[in-house]
Parts: structure tokens; C-alpha cells; sequence
């Protein structure tokens, strides 16, 4: 085994020294070759070596057959072979073996593990084989994070018109009516459909669903869990997904395009190909329905509550594949975002009688919002 090691190290350079120096006694025991900074890297090039690299305690390492890591610690050096070392790092070597993508085929394929995909998810596990494709862990993503809660007409003094007219009225007459309609309408058998999985929203005194209210509502119409209704829907709906026999899961997936093919004289979407993070392998994903519940794009902006995830793949590889999307424009601004923080003040809190001031004493949202 040869191995060029290359020591380098900003903050400490005395440090990076005597880290080569004693991992150079070592090198004659394993028969490696360790150079300078300035060598190493076109040693290896000549060499034709397959580079792995791994900052670790801010050196650089490019070995031929092996890696090496260092202990800040001890000075010392420990040499391992590059399986060994990418086994206990979770980091896929540049010169490992080339694997074939893996192919699975399915039912129905959804790409996002929200409220939408596992939503959907359930509903067409009762007719095949589901899988759920999510580039991190399933829970993470907006729906874990909204707090105030669900709009849902449960108040016997409540109507449906009256949502759909302050849905309107909040969307400045730019919905779509035969979209409000159907949520407004079937909301609240959603909302029982969730408490009914095991969603344990905050109950009042006597027994039946508190109601709250937020912004724009005429009515209290807000079922709630607490101040973290999000995380409550989506711990209820992963629970039964996960239980459910024709339902699987494939975490740290993402999603790069859809797999796309002329079918009949028009283009079909056949599935979707997947990099597996931690394996680093290429997947295909093949069924013949794909759901994109992917979520939005918030991380494109310089301030955004939304969660890392939320990167646009599902827009992106629409757009590609020439799918029709329409109100692209619509990106919520929420005036009680704390700037910088990456969070926010519940929407509940407005429903409940409170207002913004700066730091004035002003109600400047006056000027862009009028009550």
C-alpha cells in the first residue's frame, strides 16, 4: 500500500508539523510515502491515484490506497484502510467500486414525507405498493414546524360560506374557487380524519376540539395542538405510515430527476432517480404514478423560517419535465417572522387580539395591510 499524505493547517501550522513529523514513523511501518504540501497532491496526480480528501482537524488527506486521520490530542497519526475509514466516517471513497443503480419498483412513488405525501401516501396504500422517497429524515420539513393550526368550520354558529368569503377576502379575490371551495368544505372531515389517526389536538373543557382564531377569520375555526399542531400531524401520519405493511421509506433519498419517456406519442413520467446520501449510490425509482410533494422553496431567500430541506427540487424537476405549474408567485410573507431568527411569532397570537408595533409604538403593518 502507498499512501502521500499531505499536512497542512492554517490556524496552526506548528501543530500541523509535528502531526506530519509523527505520522512519518508510522509511514515506514506501512510502507506509505508522506510529502510536503506543495508535493503531494501532484505526486499523486502522476501517479494516477484515485483521491479520497476528509478535512479532519483541518488537515487535508489524499492517499492512494489508504487514508490517514490525526488526534489533535495525542500528535499521533492511525492509518487504516480507505473501506475501514469511509465505514466509520459514512464517507463513500472516490476509488470504491462503481455499483450499478439499484432499481425498485413500485405502485406509486412520492417524493416528500409532509402532510401532503404521507396524506397521500395512506390514501393509495390501500390499493398497492407505496414507497416514500425523503431526502433527510421523514419527519423533517415544514408541516413539522407550523404552529397555530388547521382551518376547519366545527363551530355550529360557523359556515362555509362564511370561510369561503374570508379566504377571499384575504387572498385579494385571486383564488381560485373551485380550489376554496373544496377545502373549506371538506375540512372538517379532514381534520377528524387526523384526531381519528391519533392526531391529539387540545380538547376544550367539555370534551370537543378547542377552537382559536387567527387573522383574517371571521370565526374560531382553528383546531390546534397546543402550539406545535404541525409536529403533532406529522408524528400521527408517520406513525401510521410506517405501521402500514404497503408503505416504505427511504430516507437521506434525494431526488435529482424525474425518468421520463415518450409513451402513445406523449411524454409519461415513468419514476424518479434518487441518490442514496449515505451509500452514495444512484438509485431508480420506477411506478407508474409519482406524486411530488416536495414543499416549497423558502431556502432561496436570505431569510426564511422554513427549514433546510425546503431547496425547490420538486419545482425544478417539474419545470424540467414540462409539467404544468401555475402561481409561482405565491411565496407567503409572514409579517411576524423575527428577523434573523429563523422563526416566528404564531399566527394564533394575532387571532387572539394581538398586533405588530415597531419601535415607535406604531401599527406599521396599517400601511401594508389595512384591517
Amino acid at each position: 500500500m502507498t499512501m502521500a499524505v499531505t499536512a497542512t493547517s492554517v490556524r496552526q501550522p506548528g501543530f500541523a508539523r509535528r502531526w506530519t513529523q509523527g505520522a512519518q514513523g508510522s509511514a515506514a511501518q506501512v510502507g506509505c510515502t508522506i510529502s510536503g504540501p506543495r508535493r503531494t497532491a501532484p505526486r499523486a496526480a502522476r501517479s494516477g491515484a484515485r483521491v479520497v480528501r476528509r478535512q479532519r482537524y483541518g488537515f487535508s488527506v489524499v492517499a492512494h490506497g489508504g487514508v490517514a486521520t490525526g488526534s489533535s490530542r495525542a500528535g499521533a497519526s492511525e492509518w487504516a484502510t480507505a473501506p475501514e475509514w469511509a465505514a466509520a466516517n459514512n464517507v463513500v471513497p472516490l476509488d470504491a467500486p462503481i455499483k450499478a443503480p439499484s432499481v425498485h419498483q413500485v405502485d406509486f412513488l412520492v417524493i416528500g414525507s409532509g402532510i401532503a405525501g404521507l396524506s397521500y401516501a395512506l390514501k393509495v396504500a390501500e390499493f398497492g405498493s407505496v414507497a416514500v422517497v425523503t431526502k433527510a429524515e421523514a419527519q423533517e420539513g415544514c408541516t413539522q414546524y407550523a404552529q397555530g393550526g388547521v382551518c376547519a368550520v366545527l363551530d355550529p354558529l360557523d359556515s362555509v360560506e362564511s370561510h369561503v368569503r374570508d379566504t377571499f377576502v384575504a387572498g385579494c379575490f385571486l383564488n381560485n374557487l373551485g380550489a376554496v371551495e373544496a377545502v373549506c368544505r371538506e375540512g372538517p372531515e379532514r381534520v377528524l380524519e387526523l384526531a381519528a389517526m391519533g392526531a391529539a389536538f387540545t380538547a376544550s373543557v367539555d370534551g370537543s376540539l378547542h377552537l382559536t382564531r387567527e387573522g383574517g377569520h371571521s370565526h374560531r375555526r382553528i383546531v390546534h395542538a397546543a402550539d406545535v399542531t404541525g409536529r403533532e400531524i406529522e408524528r400521527a401520519l408517520l406513525a401510521n405510515a410506517r405501521s402500514h405493511p404497503n408503505i416504505t421509506f427511504h430516507e437521506h433519498h434525494l431526488a435529482v430527476d424525474l425518468v421520463l419517456a415518450e409513451v402513445g406519442g406523449a411524454q409519461q413520467c415513468l419514476g424518479v432517480d434518487v441518490l442514496d446520501q449515505k451509500a452514495g449510490n444512484m438509485a431508480r425509482f420506477v411506478a407508474p404514478v409519482t406524486m411530488l410533494a416536495t414543499g416549497g422553496a423558502g431556502q432561496v431567500y436570505p431569510y426564511t423560517t422554513n427549514p433546510g430541506v425546503t431547496t425547490g427540487d420538486g419545482m425544478a424537476m417539474a419545470a424540467r419535465g414540462k409539467a404544468a405549474m401555475a402561481n409561482m408567485e405565491f411565496v407567503q410573507f409572514h409579517p411576524t417572522g423575527i428577523y434573523g431568527a429563523g422563526c416566528l411569532i404564531t399566527e394564533g397570537s394575532r387571532g387572539e387580539g394581538g398586533v405588530l408595533r415597531n419601535s415607535e409604538g406604531d401599527r406599521f403593518m396599517e400601511r401594508y395591510a389595512p384591517t
